[in-house]
């Protein structure tokens, strides 16, 4: 327990994000020299995880195909339930 209160909050993003399959070092070059801009594209990867984390957590992703939308549900976690192609209603996301 003490080792892990020497982690740095960046250090902790990036073992969550490397634990998902992204790796923090291509974020950080696409963010460039902008320190800022890499922090928000950890924390918006990590957005992604919130729905396994809280109940009655609806996320929708919207893109064009094969950009990587659902690979995250369907890797991480047999509980997750993903909907694609458009084909639910409002009523659908709270029956889930």
């Amino acid at each position: 327990m003490a080792a892990r209160a020497q982690f740095t909050r960046d250090q902790w993003l990036d073992l969550i994000l490397r634990s998902i399959g992204v790796e923090p070092g291509y974020l950080e070059k696409l963010a460039g020299e902008d320190s800022n801009k890499s922090l928000r594209l950890k924390l918006l990867f990590l957005l992604r995880l919130v729905p396994f984390v809280e109940n009655r957590f609806n996320l929708i992703e919207l893109g064009p195909r094969g950009t990587g939308k659902s690979f995250v549900y369907r890797e991480i976690s047999p509980y997750s339930v993903l909907i694609s192609g458009g084909g639910t209603t409002t009523a659908n996301l709270f029956l889930t």
